[in-house]
């Protein structure tokens, strides 16, 4: 707690900073706290049309891949409960992002702070039956998000 009052006074009191802030998450196991581990239902997962073909077309050793991971065998009700501990996780970084505004709205300094969010990569989670990330080049891997806000930008 004493870094993180450190890190504030800081920021606040000087005009300029760089602060990367990285989340690890979400990767498997999605291991988070409640109420992120059970917010959501099985029931409102939609399995991604691919897993119902999965690897129709890929090679070989993309199946090696998805069963190193365990999961090319596990039911589609075992999928959707992994897919709902992956959303809560992706909901506690949301969560967490959103007190980091918070913070920056309450001392003044989000109308000036430049902000890029991205990520590394994406994950299968479930999609082709695979899970996580690797040699696989599909959407749901490699079509990631940037967010950009730029102080200095109006929008129209």
């Amino acid at each position: 707690m004493k870094r993180k009052a450190i890190l504030v006074n800081h920021l606040l009191k000087i005009n300029r900073s760089f602060t990367w802030i990285n989340f690890w998450g979400p990767h498997t196991p999605c291991i988070v706290p409640e109420p992120y581990y059970s917010m959501y239902k099985k029931e409102d997962v939609v399995l991604d049309e691919s897993f119902f073909k999965p690897l129709e077309g890929k090679p070989g050793h993309y199946r090696t891949i998805s069963k190193m991971w365990g999961m090319w065998e596990a039911s589609e009700d075992h999928w959707k409960e992994v897919i709902t501990k992956f959303w809560g996780y992706i909901t506690l970084i949301d969560d967490a992002i959103g007190e980091l505004f918070t913070f920056l709205e309450n001392n003044g300094i989000y109308d000036r702070t430049f902000i890029v969010a991205t990520a590394d990569h994406g994950d299968a989670m479930g999609a082709h039956r695979m899970i996580e990330k690797g040699e696989f080049m599909f959407d749901t891997t490699y079509n990631i998000p940037m967010i950009i806000k730029d102080p200095k930008f109006k929008s129209c």
